[in-house]
């Protein structure tokens, strides 16, 4: 069912119950054309089928789809850095049903215990971090089933209320400082340093919020790894590597000694 937020839910969350109505149909046909569109950076990516055999239901959202990753996160020196589909770490969540969600996982990170693609799930605190995920995804709207009450949704919402982000993005603004044979190098500055500049770029970064806990059951992968060249692309998955001829890529373990 779909739930109004309270007064008190609206306040954490930073927005009015009516300024998004989203129905459920739409929302997760809206994350369903995001998975199309980006088919062909995570056709590599390992899927699973979680089974929720616990004594708390599957919720869902206005923006079920939640891109996350922990292995970034994990790593104090990636804090800045935004990830997107074809990164090194990234896990997909999308509830189905109460009792059923779909995750999926770069296998050179994560290893996941299953039976032909089935992960059965007992304890309740793995359900409320997958729950916990919904909250920090979603814009104003959370759906769930006959089962939860107001009560447990707002004690789940006030637990993550501090890592809720307050805008999904960032801009960044740079400044032209000197070419470089085959390119140009900028330098980032703050907004009030930007005075007048001849040339200059400003981009949009993607902030991501950061889970209280991860499901117990996504354990990291024995002799992992990750691609690099060093650039702002970032860590990529060796499958996206192989997409790019003639790379410079290399590869490094998941974590430094």
């Amino acid at each position: 069912r779909h739930v109004e937020m309270t007064e008190g839910m609206t306040a954490l969350l930073g927005v009015s119950g009516r300024q998004y109505s989203l129905e459920m149909d739409e929302a997760v046909k809206n994350s369903i054309n995001i998975f199309i569109n980006a088919m062909d950076c995570v056709d590599d990516l390992k899927v699973c089928l979680i089974r929720n055999k616990s004594k708390l239901d599957f919720i869902t959202s206005d923006d079920p789809a939640v891109l996350t990753n922990k292995w970034a996160l994990f790593r104090k020196d990636l804090f800045d850095w935004s990830y997107g589909f074809g990164s090194s770490g990234v896990i997909a969540v999308l509830p189905l049903t109460p009792r059923l969600a779909l995750i999926a996982f770069d296998p050179d990170t994560y290893s996941i215990p299953h039976k032909a693609g089935w992960v059965d799930i007992k304890r309740k605190l793995d359900i409320r971090a997958l729950n916990e995920l919904q909250f920090l995804n979603c814009r104003a709207n959370i759906y769930c089933g006959e089962s939860l009450v107001e009560e447990t949704l707002s004690s789940l919402l006030v637990g993550v209320e501090s890592n809720r982000l307050q805008s999904r993005h960032k801009l960044n603004y740079a400044v032209f400082e000197q070419n470089i044979e085959g390119g140009k190098v900028y330098k980032q500055i703050s907004i009030e340093e930007a005075g007048e500049h001849a040339e200059a770029i400003v981009h949009s970064q993607n902030l991501n919020p950061i889970p209280l806990k991860w499901p117990s059951f996504i354990n990291w992968k024995r002799n992992g790894s990750v691609y690099t060249n060093g650039s702002g692309a970032g860590y990529v998955r060796k499958a996206q590597v192989e997409k790019i001829p003639a790379t410079d890529f290399v590869k490094q373990p998941l974590f430094y000694k």
